[in-house]
């Protein structure tokens, strides 16, 4: 399983494709039939805490949300190809196999994250994070900004 795009992330939301493949551990590509593959979503819900000890601190709830289930075979010596629609935010792909029961994933993210103002550290509850879709824009031009 890998995604067919730079890295762990993908540079903006729509569809991201994924190659498939079962090999043995001498790199020999076999057939396998009915192979579960998962889009997951995975969700987390921050919350903040005060105490008068520690100051502010920050928790989440975290859901993972199926956002689509295919299944797909691949046949001796190739791969196969899956593309999924996706929205900004955390992913995870996992693939099953029926047969043996292993599951195989891989994480990514979906839209821009890099040009996150505080540095990947939490920030208090009256601020707010921005992610803008370029690192610099032209006179006129129109930022997308979550």
């Amino acid at each position: 399983l890998r995604g067919l795009f730079d890295g762990e992330e993908t540079d903006s939301d729509g569809p991201v494709e994924f190659e498939f493949l079962v090999a043995d551990r001498d790199g020999n590509k076999l057939a396998a039939n009915d192979l579960k593959v998962r889009l997951i979503r995975e969700r987390r819900d921050y919350y903040w805490n005060y105490s008068q000890s520690d100051g502010w601190s920050y928790a989440y709830n975290e859901k993972f949300l199926t956002q689509n289930e295919e299944t797909v075979s691949v046949k001796a010596g190739s791969t196969a190809k899956l593309s999924f629609q996706v929205e900004w935010g955390p992913y995870r792909v996992e693939v099953e196999d029926p047969q043996t029961g292993l599951v195989s994933s891989e994480r990514f993210w979906a839209g821009y994250r890099a040009q996150d103002n505080a540095e990947g550290g939490a920030v208090r509850p009256d601020q707010v994070k921005l992610a803008l879709d370029k690192p610099s824009y032209a006179d006129g031009a129109t930022a997308k900004v979550t």
